[in-house]
């Protein structure tokens, strides 16, 4: 089971800090909704707006706990599988017990605050999400019982196959989560980080970078799962010229003298995407000739993104 690397990223803390000069938030925790009328409306439009932003920026933050924490869990189970086939078929052999990764699982999903009007449309996904992990976490304590006691001397490794059918269902429904809560959320984002930067010195460096860095997530995630080599041709063609374009414009819109402190940063992401389209030149070529790109050459262009998401954060935080 493929799950790929780049983490969605919205985080904005560098126009938070600018932006929200008050500590005086009506929010309640526990899964309310801040007070307050209609999105953007009234006197409090910028406080709502920076609501919203924070919401995404918690959500950003346990996703990549969660994605980090199943890479290593699928990792840890192919490793724990091989052994168990080892073993069964080659009991007198040298089979050395697999040394798995231990992942910090920080950033929970407790006590998350929901804007104004967002808890009934967002908490069902969310409430699957950390669902979905912690069922995960408990079927990785399963699997380090079961292999403690030697268990599978008994079934002959079957329940290693029931534990890899049950932990790909909750990942399933871990990923499908997340894609919806982002489907849902970025429009919402994009609206709310227009007004949290309406008077932010370099804001059009800053939307426009965030326009690149969602480009590059939505084609590093879409070259994971092509079904048709032709049609996903196309779109891979319309991406690279979408973000050249935005690429060029960052690269001939230099900032202000208020960014001083970020040219350095701004530079590095700009030269991130450009080694990102280079990699995409590597795949388009394969997509070209009608083959399914490598899956060598995906991973390196996933490597590459997770620099641009790495730049990207950087240039704002």
């Amino acid at each position: 089971m493929k799950i790929n690397k780049l983490y969605i990223s919205s985080i904005l803390m560098l126009a938070l800090m600018a932006s929200c000069n008050s500590g005086d938030n009506k929010a309640e925790k526990n899964g309310t909704e801040t007070s307050g009328g209609g999105l953007f409306g009234g006197t409090n439009s910028k406080d709502k707006a920076v609501e919203i932003v924070d919401f995404n920026n918690k959500l950003v933050k346990a996703d990549n706990t969660h994605s980090n924490y199943i890479q290593h869990f699928l990792s840890n189970l192919d490793q724990t599988d091989r052994y168990v086939q080892n073993v069964l078929t080659n009991p007198d052999g040298l089979n050395i017990s697999p040394i798995t990764a231990v992942v910090p699982t920080i950033n929970n999903l407790d006590g998350i605050v929901y804007p104004d009007g967002f808890s009934s449309e967002f908490k069902p996904l969310v409430d699957n999400m950390d669902a979905s992990f912690k069922a995960l976490k408990e079927i990785d304590k399963e699997i380090k019982a079961y292999t403690s006691a030697e268990d599978y001397k008994e079934d002959k490794g079957a329940k290693m196959k029931e534990f890899r059918t049950r932990s790909e269902a909750e990942i399933k429904k871990n990923r499908d989560a997340v894609t919806s809560i982002y489907d849902k959320l970025i429009p919402q984002v994009e609206k709310a980080e227009e007004v949290v930067l309406a008077d932010h010195p370099f804001k059009d460096q800053i939307m426009r970078s965030k326009k690149i860095m969602n480009e590059v997530q939505r084609i590093t995630d879409g070259a994971f799962s092509i079904s048709d080599v032709n049609a996903f041709n196309g779109t891979f063609k319309k991406a690279y010229a979408d973000i050249e374009k935005l690429y060029n414009e960052n690269k001939s819109d230099n900032l202000p003298s208020e960014g001083k402190s970020k040219e350095s940063s701004f530079t590095r992401f700009n030269d991130d995407v450009n080694s990102f389209l280079g990699k995409m030149r590597i795949v388009q070529r394969e997509l070209d000739a009608s083959k399914t790109p490598d899956l060598s050459n995906i991973e390196t262009l996933d490597e590459s993104a997770q620099n641009v998401l790495s730049s990207y954060n950087s240039f704002v935080n």
